[in-house]
């Protein structure tokens, strides 16, 4: 649920941005999983890129509901 709609939305130097769909969505990963994520890139050898979280402005899904796969 909290990682369905993000993406990263830009890429500059060592900070990836990456889109959540609304503030409640960014305040939980900020909360609950940047420091899980930090660790993880540490651990894998990408300790030098910083995550930053960003509401995105519009929805991030263009995929029409016709377009989703069935349940």
């Amino acid at each position: 649920m909290w990682l369905a709609d993000t993406r990263v939305s830009a890429r500059a130097g060592d900070v990836r941005q990456v889109a959540v769909p609304t503030l409640l969505h960014k305040q939980w990963l900020d909360t609950k999983l940047a420091q899980r994520i930090q660790k993880s890139l540490d651990l894998y050898g990408f300790g030098h890129i910083q995550i930053d979280i960003v509401v995105a402005e519009v929805a991030l899904r263009d995929v029409t509901e016709s377009e989703r796969p069935a349940r």
